[in-house]
């Protein structure tokens, strides 16, 4: 029974106390209420800085990212220049990191982690991306500039 007693008393002293800290007392009648509203300003993507996280991810304007991975390897395969003695086929994952400008063009294209397949198909494939065009990213309504990464697979 005390102990219940105990329980309801401290619940109702909890209860008041996050009561009194939710809605303060209101101004007395000679005190002068200093409500300050400062408006809340959406951070601006800065001009140099490449974002990962975004409102709207850029999109490939020839048809989306299954027609960009399609694109990207069928180059690879037209243009790469196996040496003529080569009887072993080219085959494994390729991951290509690149950065896709607020104007839609594509730079600072590279092999992520420096591991390509082959010397040939790695440069084909960069140059491929160089090619592309871009519908860019955007955060807060505005262009800005994003670090993308695909993987290709060949075999």
């Amino acid at each position: 029974m005390k102990f219940s007693v105990f329980l309801l008393a401290t619940s109702l002293l909890f209860c008041l106390q996050a009561k009194s800290q939710v809605n303060p007392a209101p101004p007395k009648a000679n005190e002068k209420s200093e409500l300050i509203e400062e408006p809340i300003e959406e951070p601006t993507p800065n001009d140099g800085e490449i974002y990962v996280m975004v409102d709207v991810l850029p999109e490939y304007k020839d048809g989306g990212e299954g027609a960009f991975i399609q694109y990207v390897t069928s180059y690879v395969h037209k243009h790469a220049v196996h040496p003529k003695d080569s009887t072993v086929a080219v085959t494994g994952n390729m991951f290509i990191q690149f950065v896709i400008e607020k104007d839609g063009s594509v730079s600072d294209v590279s092999i992520y982690s420096g591991k390509g397949i082959n010397p040939a198909y790695d440069q084909a494939a960069i140059d491929a991306i160089k090619k592309t065009q871009w519908k860019p990213a955007s955060r807060n309504g505005m262009s800005v500039r994003y670090r993308k990464m695909s993987k290709f697979r060949f075999y």
